[in-house]
């Protein structure tokens, strides 16, 4: 078979073409009633398949380390790397974070132009750190976490499907781990594996909560049993399940700390919007070891990690296994 020839590489010219005409379907209401409609759909698919997107490589001649730009030449990350892992589309989230080598090391940096670092460069796998913050809270078989879709109101893949919710319950165990805290992350950890179930749609849906609390935790008693969840603990579960996208505890006993760390994690997981209006707003983490100015450190690693977790899982399917979800980590 006939190798493809490779699309041509986007300019800066074609770029504000393309942002001319997303204003223009973004700003005008009554678009689709236009009589040249098909006309601009049909130069909107064209700009979108026809050119190479993707952010590209180059190294410094003097140094021989590799920096990246975008499609119209501005530097996104300065070049002081041996080797890239992503390379992000213009189109989507051309500044998301990229895991970059650097002396045999693994990290994440920023491709915003400042070159932060955000997770250290370490010869430890994201995958070894995630493995051992679960093990520190308690989960005994992977298997126990498998999300499927019958499990969902709304099994459709999106924003609220399983790859969310499997990212939420790492970060519930990597929360845990920095505060020392095994067993309340593990009842976050349950809590992240309930908090979406029950949603009916990826829109507003802020009943879901309290809905997932009610309606799902019956579901799953064999588990509960298995992690010797106590009445108590239940109950900080499915508060903490219930108050994670509404005011309402419905009864339930609620544990403080718990409930913070679902909400955190939750939280940490809006790295999967490549509208960065939509992203993390670290003023509205509910822990104080978080929110502390003189705490930026935990702080700083936590968004490495789980921005880490997300580059590494954001294109895998829909509801396979946990075990098979971790896999995808490096």
């Amino acid at each position: 078979m006939p190798r493809k020839k490779p699309l041509p590489k986007a300019t800066l010219e074609i770029a504000k073409e393309y942002e001319e005409l997303t204003r223009l379907f973004r700003s005008d209401p009554n678009i689709n009633e236009r009589d040249d409609i098909d006309e601009l759909n049909s130069r909107f698919t064209r700009l979108m398949f026809a050119y190479d997107w993707l952010n590209c490589e180059f190294t410094d001649p003097v140094t021989g380390k590799k920096g990246m730009n975008d499609i119209t030449g501005r530097e996104i990350i300065p070049p002081r790397y041996d080797a890239f892992l992503d390379f992000n589309s213009y189109l989507q989230s051309p500044h998301a974070p990229v895991r970059a080598f650097a002396d045999g090391k693994y990290g994440l940096v920023a491709a915003d132009g400042s070159g932060k670092v955000l997770l250290q460069f370490k010869q430890k796998s994201m995958r070894d750190t995630v493995i051992d913050a679960l093990a520190f809270i308690g989960i005994k078989d992977y298997s126990d976490f498998d999300l499927k879709k019958e499990y969902f109101n709304n099994p459709e893949r999106g924003i609220h499907d399983s790859r969310h919710l499997y990212r939420v319950m790492i970060a519930s165990a990597l929360i845990a781990q920095k505060l020392n805290e095994p067993r309340r992350g593990l009842l976050a950890f349950c809590g992240a594996f309930l908090h979406d179930q029950a949603r009916n749609h990826n829109g507003e849906d802020p009943d879901h909560g309290p809905r997932a609390a009610l309606t799902k935790w019956d579901l799953y008693r064999a588990l509960w049993d298995k992690y010797e969840l106590t009445p108590d603990e239940e109950n900080y579960v499915r508060s903490a399940v219930s108050l994670h996208c509404s005011g309402r505890h419905c009864g339930f006993k609620v544990d403080t700390l718990v409930k913070q760390i679902l909400h955190d994690a939750d939280s940490f997981d809006r790295c999967r919007f490549y509208d960065t209006k939509a992203r993390l707003n670290w003023d509205y983490l509910s822990l104080s070891q978080l929110k502390s100015k003189s705490n930026h450190k935990m702080r700083n690693l936590l968004i490495g990690e789980t921005e880490a977790v997300w580059c590494f899982t954001k294109d895998v399917a829909s509801f396979i296994s946990f075990k098979d979800f971790l896999e995808n980590i490096r």
